[in-house]
């Protein structure tokens, strides 16, 4: 049998749905030329970072930094052992969905300005 609870009621107007998708990358380190060994860029090794929805590895004015703004994306940063460390650069919910090369190309322009 069928509730309202399992059906959408057509007769109310809502929004188209909303796409979450996410690009990870499990990374290696060079920390030889690191100064602080406690850290990966501004990353803690012993702490998961989560929602980092920081902007300026986006430079100003610029389509990205507007199209980041419309569609934002934050990185997670999860170290596992040693130099290892997982990125996950993730959109939460975006109308129409951000691509899975956006994604990808926000996670390894974030790592770069933050010299990973």
């Amino acid at each position: 049998h069928e509730t309202k609870l399992v059906l959408k009621d057509d007769r109310v107007k809502s929004d188209p749905p909303g796409f979450q998708i996410a690009y990870g990358a499990l990374v290696e380190v060079d920390e030889s030329d690191s100064p602080d060994l406690t850290k990966i860029g501004p990353y803690d090794k012993e702490a998961m970072t989560l929602f980092d929805y920081r902007t300026d590895h986006f430079p100003e004015d610029s389509a990205q930094l507007r199209n980041a703004e419309k569609a934002p994306t934050f990185m997670y940063a999860m170290p596992l052992k040693n130099n290892k460390i997982f990125f996950e650069e993730t959109s939460l919910v975006a109308r129409p969905a951000v691509s899975f090369q956006e994604c990808k190309d926000r996670c390894f322009t974030r790592l770069e300005h933050l010299g990973i």
